[in-house]
């Protein structure tokens, strides 16, 4: 059935799995502020980095049609991971249902666009989420419009929920982003230009310019998403009269109003106000939970949240669906020095604990 929808103009809607597309709204607000925004974060389900193409699909729709029904017309995927798992079945699959009038765009396209103007050598690097770079989108989407152009991409696991943990100007975080900033350009040693492909990074470019070698370009994405939203709404008259214009903005969390306020300082300059939501059940769920429902799943490592991110990072890199829980606590948060623990279906426990006894990224740590 048709969702029933108003067609009154109603705000720009701007989603993101977490804190990070506030990057992206703040540069948006900067260059078209006499608009209206709701902002939607995904923060108790967050981080989509490492999650299916099937569960991020699933997620990004749920918080799309829930932005449609709050009045939005046009939507912002202020996510690279969202952008790269989900926009196009979601423009393809879903938009013709639900309206075919309303429009989603994502934030990897704008970036791609400008990337001619700016190497020399025609060799790019992107850095991005586990998700991200293996769904290949920046280098399908350059060679789409620039195929002489050589693109090499890195996963950085930890990078955002350094970020998202408060991490952002911590020593250790130095390791993190200097390892790398250097496999990547180990992997080509002539690209001029770094791709920030995860909008928590631009939080982290003090420390990026302090590792990447002078003469390299890095490109953040913020200003250039707000640049080609102005350009979309001058090009389509129509959606830019279904946009109120009243310069307001009003924020949603699926989290905890108290805990997403105080986050979004890392990220804004202001202090807002924040509603809390519930998209689907609200609960920290994964693709085995619809796929093999009665299945027992067994825990296969514990450790701190990043610990439990690159493991679960390297196991579905090998073709294994996984999930991470937080202590007894119940709750999905990425804060540094929480006790996580990562589960697999039974019947894939062996093979997982082959992976990660093999792996060399982190130390051996309370294994069964």
């Amino acid at each position: 059935m048709k969702q029933q929808l108003s067609s009154a103009p109603g705000p720009i809607g701007v989603f993101d799995s977490g804190y990070g597309g506030l990057t992206i709204l703040s540069k948006i607000r900067e260059v078209l502020p006499q608009y209206d925004y709701v902002y939607l974060g995904d923060n108790a389900r967050a981080p989509y980095g490492s999650r299916s193409f099937e569960v991020v699909y699933e997620f990004t729709l749920q918080a799309v049609c829930k932005l449609f029904e709050m009045g939005c017309h046009l939507v912002v995927l202020g996510c690279n991971t969202a952008s790269a798992k989900a926009l196009r079945s979601i423009q393809q699959n879903n938009l013709p249902h639900i309206d075919p009038h309303r429009r989603v765009l994502g934030v990897i396209r704008p970036t791609v666009e400008a990337i001619d103007s700016l190497t020399q050598s025609r060799h790019v690097g992107v850095l991005g989420t586990p998700g991200t770079i293996k769904s290949e989108s920046y280098p399908l989407e350059i060679h789409k419009l620039f195929p002489d152009i050589q693109v090499e991409g890195h996963a950085c696991a930890l990078w955002a929920a350094l970020v998202e943990a408060g991490e952002a100007d911590s020593e250790g975080t130095d390791y993190f982003i200097q390892k790398d900033i250097n496999a990547l350009l180990a992997k080509d040693s002539e690209i001029d230009t770094i791709i920030l492909g995860c909008t928590h990074y631009p939080i982290l470019l003090p420390k990026i310019r302090k590792y990447v070698p002078e003469g390299i370009k890095i490109l953040a994405q913020g200003n250039l998403v707000g640049e080609s939203l102005k350009d979309y709404l001058q090009r389509h008259p129509e959606m830019n009269a279904k946009c109120t214009k009243g310069g307001t903005c009003t924020y949603f969390t699926t989290e905890a109003e108290e805990k997403f306020a105080e986050s979004a300082a890392t990220f804004l300059s202001e202090k807002v106000e924040v509603n809390h939501i519930e998209l689907g059940n609200n609960q920290t769920i994964c693709y085995m939970d619809t796929k093999k429902e009665k299945s027992r799943t067994v825990e296969v490592f514990q450790g701190t949240a990043w610990e439990a991110e690159l493991v679960k990072g390297l196991l579905e890199s090998n073709g294994i669906a996984c999930m991470t829980r937080m202590g007894a606590a119940g709750a999905y948060s990425l804060t540094i020095g929480n006790d996580y623990s990562v589960w697999v279906f039974e019947e894939d426990k062996a093979q997982a604990l082959e992976i990660i006894n093999n792996r060399t990224d982190i130390d051996e740590k309370n294994l069964e």
